[in-house]
């Protein structure tokens, strides 16, 4: 689409190249994905205009991260519309009840700091409202990514989200860290800080929240790609998968995903164990689906 949104793919990386992690895997992402994540921002604003789309846009937002993380190809405009679109009401019910939730917490937390040291039941209410907080906080890194990327129920992504906590822990707390120096950072240099929190704030701590995020998901949800070593799921929804396979035809039903985009498909395999396999979709944007359990009742789910 001309200046803003080009309809070429990006660059890419070398077939052979062994998948990049951590600190490594975030300035690769800085590096090649510098003037997309500004992109991504100003799309972000712009859904964010009627105040109600803000967690359809937020969600929208991590799908374009959480496929940066990925090393996926993406197209900015079309994945980020089609996830605000699709999403719109799982994010926006999952994103007011967060919002809530969060606004309660830090209530409390300002409440009972008020009255430290003048009753002893405060002295437990204060870390009890804190720890709430913190909980919270924790449970958003990984709800809207898991919203975004994968096609289950509202309320078993919120379970997930809930159990994967203790399991990122050190993860989350790490990027609780780079958020706050960054907005520390931001609030001190202010204004000169000005244009670049305006430019780069909102997708870039988007994405360090992913970046710490998106390894549990990817084991516990998702399941484990050809790079890692095999892992069975152990949330709600996961299971054994193989990132990149294709699923075979078999019941003629299809999904729809975008250009170049990577489709999570939900599948009852032999066993009776649910997987979710990353099937890479082709140019026309049509993906066959199909129940691999050997009754042919199993149950397909395609987000797309």
């Amino acid at each position: 689409m001309g200046l803003f949104f080009s309809s070429k793919p990006g660059p890419g990386i070398k077939k052979d190249a062994p998948p990049a992690k951590g600190l490594r895997l975030f300035f690769q992402i800085i590096f090649r994905e510098f003037f997309a994540l500004i992109k991504v921002n100003f799309l972000f604003y712009a859904f964010c205009i009627p105040i109600v789309t803000i967690p359809a846009a937020y969600c929208a937002m991590t799908r374009i991260t959480v496929t940066m993380v990925r090393d996926e190809p993406y197209f900015l405009w079309t994945n980020f519309w089609q996830t605000f679109r699709r999403e719109f009401v799982k994010a926006t019910v999952a994103g007011f009840f967060y919002l809530a939730g969060i606004a309660l917490a830090v209530t409390a937390v300002m409440y009972y700091r008020q009255f430290l040291g003048s009753d002893d039941m405060v002295w437990l209410m204060f870390p009890v409202s804190l720890a709430c907080a913190a909980t919270l906080v924790f449970f958003g890194y990984s709800l809207f990514p898991m919203i975004a990327l994968i096609d289950l129920p509202l309320g078993a992504i919120i379970k997930n989200a809930f159990l994967l906590i203790p399991l990122s822990f050190f993860r989350y707390i790490l990027a609780t860290v780079i958020c706050a120096v960054l907005l520390a950072l931001g609030y001190v240099f202010n204004p000169t800080s000005f244009f670049v929190i305006i430019l780069l704030y909102p997708s870039l701590l988007n994405l360090i929240t992913v970046l710490c995020a998106y390894p549990s998901i990817k084991k516990y949800i998702i399941g484990s790609d050809p790079h890692d070593d095999d892992g069975e799921g152990e949330v709600e929804g996961a299971g054994e998968a193989t990132v990149a396979d294709v699923v075979a035809v078999a019941d003629g039903e299809t999904g729809e995903a975008a250009v170049g985009d990577v489709v999570t498909v939900a599948v009852a395999v032999g066993d009776g164990r649910e997987a979710a396999v990353a099937v890479a979709d082709d140019y026309e944007g049509e993906v066959a689906v199909a129940d691999s359990d050997s009754d042919g009742d199993g149950d397909v789910g395609a987000s797309v």
